[in-house]
C-alpha cells in the first residue's frame, strides 16, 4: 500500500517547512502532494503542532489522505471499505427530509431514523456518477446500480424512493436512495480516529460517551473487528464517525464484499473508491 498526504499549506507558512519549488502554489496555498513516509512530514507535523499550540493558528486549509494498492493487496482483500467521493448539497432535511432526533443517542445525536421520503434537488444530483452521498451522508444511487443490485441479488441494503417536491407524490424515475441494512461490523480501536491530520481529540470532544460516536476523522486505514458478522455484500459499521453541526450528522463508514468490489469494477461504476479493511 502506498499512502500519500495531499496537504493544502497556507502561503504565509510555506517558506517555514518547504524548499523553494516544492508543492505548487496557488494564491492562497500551496499544495503538496508527499508520501507518509517522507521525513518532511516530521518538520510539517512540528509546526503544525507550534502553531496551533501558540497563536491558535492552522497550518492546513484542507488534507486529504490518498492510499493506493497492489494487485494482490486487492485481490487477497476479504472486505473492502467504500467512500463514495461524488457529493453534493444541499442535503435533504433542507428540502423537507423528516428525522426523528428523539431516536438519536441524547450524547452524540447519533442514529436518528429517517421518517419521510427523501428530497432532493434533480439538478443538484450529480450527473455521470452511479453512485453519490449529499453533505449529510444520504446515499443515491443510479437507476442503473438499482438494477444491477437486483439482478446479482445484492444483499445488506434496502432501496427508497426520492422525490422532488413535497407537493407531489411523483417519485424519480432515474435516481434511488440507498438504506444500509445490516450494522454490525465493529470498528477496532486499531484505527486511529483524530480531529485532523496531526490533531489527537484528548479531550474526547468528539467521542461519545455511550459508545455511538468514535471521532471525529478516520486518519488510517480501517480496522475492523474479525468477530464482526460480515456475510452481506454491504455492511455499515456499528459506530459511527463525525459530528451533529447543524444538518450534519456522525455517519456510519460502508463495507462491501469482494464480490460486489468485482462487480463495480467489471461494471464500470462511477462515484466511489475503495480502501482494504482490514480484520483484527
Amino acid at each position: 500500500m502506498k499512502e500519500i498526504y495531499d496537504l493544502r499549506i497556507r502561503n504565509e507558512y510555506v517558506d517555514r517547512v518547504l524548499e523553494p519549488g516544492d508543492g505548487k502554489k496557488r494564491a492562497t496555498v500551496t499544495i503538496l502532494k508527499v508520501d507518509s513516509k517522507d521525513p518532511k512530514l516530521k518538520t510539517i507535523e512540528k509546526l503544525y503542532r507550534e502553531l496551533l499550540k501558540n497563536e491558535g493558528k492552522f497550518l492546513f486549509s484542507g488534507w486529504v489522505i490518498e492510499r493506493s494498492y497492489e494487485k494482490k493487496e486487492l485481490e487477497q482483500a476479504q472486505v473492502f471499505f467504500l467512500t463514495i467521493n461524488s457529493i453534493f448539497e444541499p442535503p435533504g432535511e433542507l428540502l423537507g427530509t423528516k428525522y426523528n432526533d428523539s431516536m438519536a443517542c441524547p450524547k452524540c445525536g447519533a442514529g436518528a431514523p429517517q421518517i419521510s421520503a427523501l428530497y432532493l434537488s434533480e439538478k443538484r444530483i450529480p450527473t455521470g456518477k452511479d453512485i453519490s452521498r449529499t453533505i449529510a451522508g444520504e446515499i443515491i444511487v443510479s437507476r442503473k446500480l438499482k438494477e444491477l443490485f437486483i439482478r446479482h441479488q445484492i444483499t445488506g441494503i434496502r432501496i427508497g424512493p426520492v422525490c422532488y417536491s413535497k407537493k407531489s407524490s411523483a417519485e424519480s424515475a432515474d435516481w434511488f436512495q440507498l438504506f444500509l441494512t445490516d450494522t454490525r461490523a465493529k470498528i477496532s480501536p486499531q484505527s486511529q480516529v483524530k480531529i485532523s491530520l496531526f490533531r489527537e481529540d484528548l479531550k474526547h470532544e468528539y467521542r461519545c460517551s455511550q459508545g455511538d460516536t468514535v471521532g471525529l476523522n478516520l486518519i488510517s486505514e480501517l480496522f475492523i473487528d474479525k468477530a464482526s458478522p460480515l456475510e452481506c455484500d454491504f455492511v455499515g459499521t456499528s459506530q459511527f464517525l463525525g459530528a451533529r453541526q447543524g444538518v450534519l450528522r456522525p455517519e456510519r463508514k460502508i463495507l462491501i464484499s469482494p464480490r460486489l468490489y468485482r462487480l463495480f469494477k467489471a461494471e464500470k461504476i462511477k462515484g466511489y473508491k475503495v480502501e482494504v479493511a482490514h480484520l483484527v
